[in-house]
């Protein structure tokens, strides 16, 4: 399966993770054991839990205040409405790109939202880079441009291993990283901001702008609803009520969890630690680890607690290349099967490696461009939520029998939805601004994600009346005799 990045998306933390539209899936129960709510919360809290949500959240918390928790806490609530869509991924038995692929025999449709995640995860693997960088910054290293081509090149390399087997080993840097947060709030009696962290929340949230509060939290929790990868624990669990109770327990671990990146940003600020040079406040948990650390009285403990948390970011971008890899594969795959001339496009053929290079290549562009992590993980799944959450619910209702749509408009749905989130981002990396500012707050990831719905339902509400005769009559009457 795949353990976190950035926020989710990330490392292979299991022996039967399956990345591709090629071929079927391996079998979900039956030669893999069924799980129990217990295993599908941990691999759902697993998700979401890593560097992005630990390091993307304290950078937030220490520039915005305990407002800066809201990425942590909406990716909790995500969990808990994946809840209540959980008996239906376990009935479907499978991950949407491969049910919707199916259900509208059209291959396109599959490789589409391929693509997307594809570009979501290449946004994540920017921010994985981030993450790398500014952990290796505390010990003096001033040229990040440098580290972050040093840092792609390692996660190219690493991503190229099998590393698999060593599943129980990163499982358990993380579990010391985590430890180590909570060991140093009590060694430095800073537990008390984890209290404070959570009464502060509702305050916060409604003090801050509220562009930002709707941009981050729609879209975290959307994404968290549609995203491809958080399907594959649903459909191995043991029947729809595990499933059920494996969200409801994750949404409330990972509520708790949001807090201690919270109340280490906030105990940092209070104790005197101050970022690294200019625009590094991705620095700020990596400090409190080594000094904070320190007052466990156990030589070099801040250490090893802060090369756990980079040993983790490693192997958590590499997992994410390697899958990157594949899906991007098999997006050109799909992409020569429609067009009938096997091997038409140049990339397709290129190996691995190869094709490894290529996105490890694009995600340092990503990282360069120096954004905060939580900002960047949310630009791109603003990008997927666009393109694919319309069509999706579109699938629902016509799984319920409430709606009927064609594949032509499921396609279209998907491209409207993504590209305007993608000229939406564009526009505002050229000029500045974002459109329609004054309606969004100033808030790009707002503005990618609603204009982006917005215009990917247009294409199905057009088809829903045109197949009810609606809009045969209504252009009927509207000729002129």
């Amino acid at each position: 399966m795949f353990d976190s990045g950035p926020n989710g998306v990330g490392s292979f933390i299991g022996g039967n993770t399956y990345i591709g539209l090629q071929s079927r899936p391996p079998p979900l129960l039956g030669e893999e054991e069924a799980l129990g709510w217990f295993s599908v919360c941990m691999g759902l809290v697993g998700l979401h839990y890593g560097v992005g949500f630990l390091i993307g959240t304290a950078e937030k918390v220490y520039y915005t205040g305990p407002s800066g928790s809201i990425y942590a806490v909406s990716a909790s609530l995500g969990l808990l409405f994946l809840a209540l869509y959980a008996p239906l991924y376990h009935r479907l038995r499978d991950r949407i790109e491969f049910v919707m692929a199916r259900k509208y025999e059209e291959r396109s449709i599959g490789g589409m939202i391929a693509f997307l995640s594809w570009l979501w995860m290449l946004g994540i693997t920017g921010a994985q880079i981030l993450g790398v960088t500014y952990i290796v910054s505390v010990w003096g290293i001033l040229d990040l441009k440098m580290v972050m081509a040093g840092i792609a090149l390692l996660i190219w390399i690493v991503s190229l291993l099998d590393l698999r087997r060593m599943t129980l080993l990163f499982r358990g840097l993380l579990l010391i990283s985590t430890l180590g947060i909570v060991l140093s709030l009590l060694a430095s009696q800073s537990i008390g901001y984890y209290v404070h962290s959570i009464q502060a929340m509702i305050p916060s949230y409604l003090q801050a702008s509220p562009g930002e509060i709707l941009g981050i939290s729609t879209t975290t929790i959307l994404l968290t609803m549609i995203g491809m990868d958080f399907h594959q624990f649903i459909v191995r669990a043991k029947g729809s009520k595990e499933s059920v109770m494996g969200c409801v327990a994750a949404a409330s671990l990972l509520f708790l969890m949001a807090f201690l990146p919270t109340s280490t940003s906030l105990a940092a600020k209070d104790m005197g630690i101050t970022p690294l040079g200019k625009n590094d406040g991705k620095t700020i948990l990596p400090l409190f680890l080594l000094e904070a650390g320190e007052s466990i009285k156990i030589y070099g403990v801040g250490l090893v607690f802060a090369i756990s948390l980079l040993a983790v970011a490693l192997n958590s971008g590499a997992g994410l290349n390697r899958a990157m890899s594949l899906t991007l594969r098999d997006f050109l795959d799909s992409y020569a099967a429609d067009t009938k001339r096997p091997g038409a496009h140049p990339l397709k053929n290129l190996p691995i490696p190869i094709v490894a290079l290529l996105n490890v290549s694009l995600a340092l562009g990503v990282a360069i461009a120096g954004k905060t992590m939580i900002d960047v993980i949310v630009t791109f799944y603003a990008i997927y939520v666009a393109g694919v959450f319309n069509p999706f619910l579109a699938f629902i209702l016509e799984d319920k029998g409430l709606a009927r749509f064609s594949a032509r408009a499921i396609s279209l749905s998907i491209a409207f939805g993504a590209v305007s989130a993608l000229l939406t981002l564009v526009y505002w990396l050229l000029t500045g601004e974002v459109p329609l500012s004054s309606v969004f707050q100033a808030n790009v990831e707002l503005a990618m994600t609603s204009l982006g719905l917005a215009l990917s339902a247009l294409p199905l509400v057009m088809d829903y009346l045109r197949l009810k005769g609606w809009l045969r009559r209504f252009l009927n009457r509207m000729r002129v005799p």
